[in-house]
């Protein structure tokens, strides 16, 4: 099962990340970030030289890192007169820290694919299609003034973790059910905690 990504180029083997608290872009989500301390804007200019990839990172109560996070693409970035930037970064696919390779200016982790677990495919189905089913019951601006364009692109992809994945990242706003759906390995497990707060957000 192929993760939102149609994966149009080589995953990286070494992902800058940038630290912001409670902050978990998924795949097929997409971020705004302002770029202004000066570490993030060497990182910035380190992505855009490169493969223009880099992750959001979140740090543990010791201070390490959590180990799952998104490959994000840049897709925007305007840069003003005081070296700051507004971005836009478009989740790509899950990856795992394996180590790290740069600690100054700014982090740079190995990486390698953090793969979903399929599950059966008849049961992943059922609660895909039971969460289109319950977006049509949302009042969010940015999900209900464009159900019908997010409808069309569900069905033309027909994938159930691009499908999780999507929704989750335009509905949902409690960072520890996207942290839990960034670190389930399982789409099962996943379509299941999706649907929970879907469901608690529509009641």
């Amino acid at each position: 099962m192929a993760e939102a990504s149609t994966r149009p180029f080589k995953l990286p083997e070494t992902l800058p990340v940038m630290v912001l608290e409670r902050l978990y872009p998924l795949p097929g989500g997409i971020q705004p970030l302002f770029i202004f301390e000066e570490r993030y804007r060497h990182m910035l200019e380190h992505a855009l030289s490169t493969d223009r990839l880099f992750a959001i990172g979140d740090r543990r109560r010791d201070g390490s890192l959590r180990p799952i996070v998104t490959a994000g693409l840049i897709i925007s970035a305007v840069r003003a007169a005081d070296g700051t930037s507004q971005l836009v970064l478009q989740g790509i696919h899950r990856m795992r820290i394996t180590g790290w390779q740069q600690e100054e200016p700014f982090l740079i982790a190995t990486v390698e694919p953090f793969e979903t677990d399929p599950g059966p495919a008849e049961k992943v189905h059922e609660l895909s299609q039971e969460v289109e089913a319950i977006l049509e019951q949302f009042t969010l601006p940015e999900i209900a003034g464009n159900l019908i364009l997010l409808r069309q692109l569900l069905r033309q992809r027909n994938d159930p973790s691009f499908t999780c994945d999507l929704v989750a990242s335009l509905a949902l706003r409690r960072p520890a059910i996207s942290r839990a759906l960034l670190e389930e390995r399982r789409l099962l497990k996943r379509l299941e905690i999706l649907i929970r707060e879907l469901k608690r957000v529509t009641d």
